[in-house]
């Protein structure tokens, strides 16, 4: 059983996990557009 606190806590782990990985891989993405 989790809290509501953990919940929100697990809701903005992950929203930070995907924003910063989102601008990582995107930031990949468009350095290998780039070289091609």
């Amino acid at each position: 059983m989790k809290t509501q606190e953990g919940v929100i806590l697990e809701n903005v782990v992950a929203s930070v996990y995907v924003i910063f990985f989102g601008k990582t891989i995107g930031q990949k993405i468009q350095l290998i557009q780039v070289q091609h």
